[in-house]
């Protein structure tokens, strides 16, 4: 049992992962800036820091007491320097205490850019949009760290839950409409988001053989964007709803109408990874549910 501190703790992945490190046994601490959310973390066995990843300031200190920091926080709007600052601070707070704290990286499989016709592995990083580059020479930067033992987790489209971003699918489709970036033969990576937290915890309590490793994390089976939507139309009452394609108009939306199959070997061998979730068409009925649950 070690002190885990987790930046992101009321987020999508972050809150997942948190929940599975506590009941792995850790004394798990995450920040937040909502006071009403520390009595929620309290419900999970969660401790909650007030703070502000922007401000250092209000976490830093609770942070050198932990073996373990993981960041799953995100800023799509500056994200460049939002995780340049985080992977500095990290750095800072291994080299003041002179602890070789582990420090996993949240990152993605958006780098692999539109690779659908073959199986991409974590040292296949080509065509990697502009917008996302930064993120490939971080992941180096947390890997190669001789400070800290760093590994960096690249997560598939996460489902379950609230949602995240099949929630916008979910909720045009109560309408009956619903768009998809890119077209019909689009096909996501993908991973339940409480699979994925089991792949947090085995990362760090295996840090001796995960360290200085990228490591994607994704079912085997990619899933039809289409196939997915029409099955939330069915499950929403519109059976005959409409789907339409679009041109993406920024880096986001050609974030999403990527395809690729990245392979899930590492995960596999390295973090013991399951997939103990259905996918997403054939639990579509339960995931459908919970996201309105959260609604």
């Amino acid at each position: 049992m070690v002190k885990v501190f987790v930046l992101g703790v009321t987020g999508f992945i972050g809150n997942p992962v948190a929940k599975a490190f506590a009941r792995a046994g850790h004394e798990v601490y995450g920040l937040t800036r909502n006071t009403a959310k520390v009595t929620e973390l309290a419900r999970d066995e969660i401790i909650g820091v007030i703070g502000d990843v922007r401000k250092p300031e209000t976490w830093t200190q609770i942070a050198s007491q932990a073996s373990v920091i993981v960041d799953a926080s995100v800023d799509y709007q500056d994200g460049p320097a939002y995780s340049t600052s985080i992977v500095d601070n990290v750095t800072k707070i291994a080299k003041q205490t002179g602890r070789k704290i582990t420090f996993i990286f949240t990152s993605g499989i958006w780098l692999y850019g539109h690779r659908p016709h073959e199986i991409t592995e974590e040292s296949d990083i080509f065509d990697v949009p502009e917008t996302l580059g930064w993120r490939a020479s971080l992941e180096k930067v947390v890997a190669h760290s001789a400070d800290f033992k760093g590994v960096v987790l690249r997560p598939a489209c996460v489902y379950g839950k609230s949602g995240s971003l099949f929630g916008s699918w979910f909720s045009q489709a109560t309408h009956g409409k619903v768009n998809i970036f890119g077209n019909e033969n689009t096909r996501w990576a993908v991973v339940h988001a409480d699979d994925l937290a089991e792949a947090y915890v085995a990362a760090a309590e295996n840090i001796a053989h995960t360290r200085g490793e990228i490591i994607a994390i994704s079912n085997t089976n990619t899933e039809s964007v289409t196939e997915i939507v029409r099955a939330a139309l069915r499950v929403l009452s519109h059976p005959h709803g409409t789907i339409t394609y679009s041109a993406p108009s920024n880096w986001f939306e050609t974030a999403l109408s990527f395809s690729s199959r990245p392979s899930n070997r590492k995960s596999i061998t390295l973090l013991g990874f399951q997939q103990r979730h259905s996918g997403v068409v054939d639990g579509i009925d339960v995931y459908v549910k919970s996201w309105k649950a959260y609604q």
